[in-house]
């Protein structure tokens, strides 16, 4: 792997990894069905169960939101790693005209 391309590998999975991990978790442990037997859905006077719940509100604001930062995170970094790098000048010299 390029050398380069690892600080983007960490910060994406720090940045969108984490939260799948926190969200997938959340689903698998909040209950998927409403307390005292409510109705279970959008709309009606039901509401969805918490895990469900989770996933709404993880796809409404979590990816809008960690698009950006990912997006934001590349940005720095793509920064930092041109304002790092070494500069190679050459001074122009005019060509050599060689007479055959």
């Amino acid at each position: 792997m390029p050398r380069h391309l690892k600080p983007y590998i960490w910060a994406l999975g720090i940045v969108w990894g984490l939260p799948v991990v926190a969200v997938v978790l959340g689903w698998v442990f909040l209950p998927h069905d409403n307390p005292d037997g409510a109705c279970e859905g959008i709309g009606f006077g039901c509401s969805p169960s918490p895990a469900d719940g989770l996933l709404i509100v993880a796809a409404m604001f979590g990816v809008p939101i960690l698009t950006g930062v990912g997006l934001l995170v590349c940005g720095v970094i793509a920064l930092m790693q041109y304002i790092g790098r070494p500069r190679v000048t050459t001074a122009l010299q005019p060509r050599s005209r060689s007479s055959d």
